[in-house]
């Protein structure tokens, strides 16, 4: 029973001295990278250094920009068609507004999901950009009869 208490404390000690070690961070501001991610495609994972990423988020990003603003150029100009055509026309201009409209909604949403995902990962990464040297000063070993915690400063 004492070796499973021991054991349950030192858990807890370990999160508390990680927990400690966190408030002396001097990684990247994850608000930051947020920030810039939501304002600039591709800026939240350039100021993270992970510029094939930033590359990548911002022809994506820039390329669905481009097709929500086409679509919406073509259905206001079969909308302007539209309201100047006479009845047989009427339909067929009013069928090509509806279809770009319908696709100028899917871009928005297209858009908006793949903005939130790569604003998760630019705050995400600004987290994690110093993982691995903080990984390592901080030990949990196992013995025969004992559990040590090991902290390296």
């Amino acid at each position: 029973m004492i070796k499973k208490l021991l054991i349950l404390s030192l858990f807890i000690l370990l999160f508390f001295i990680e927990s400690y070690a966190m408030d002396y961070y001097t990684g990247k501001n994850p608000t930051k990278a947020m920030f810039l991610s939501l304002f600039i495609p591709g800026a939240g994972q350039f100021y993270n250094e992970q510029y094939w990423k930033a590359g990548t988020v911002f022809i994506v990003e820039s390329t669905m920009l481009g097709f929500t603003i086409y679509n919406n150029h073509k259905m206001n100009e079969y909308y302007d068609k539209a309201k100047s055509a006479t009845d047989e026309a009427y339909h067929r201009y009013y069928q090509k507004y509806n279809d770009y409209y319908e696709k100028r909604q899917n871009m928005y949403w297209w858009l908006g999901g793949f903005t939130f995902l790569s604003i998760v990962d630019a705050f995400v990464n600004a987290h994690l950009y110093n993982y691995d040297e903080e990984k390592r000063k901080i030990e949990l070993r196992f013995g025969e009869n004992k559990a040590q915690i090991k902290y390296t400063f």
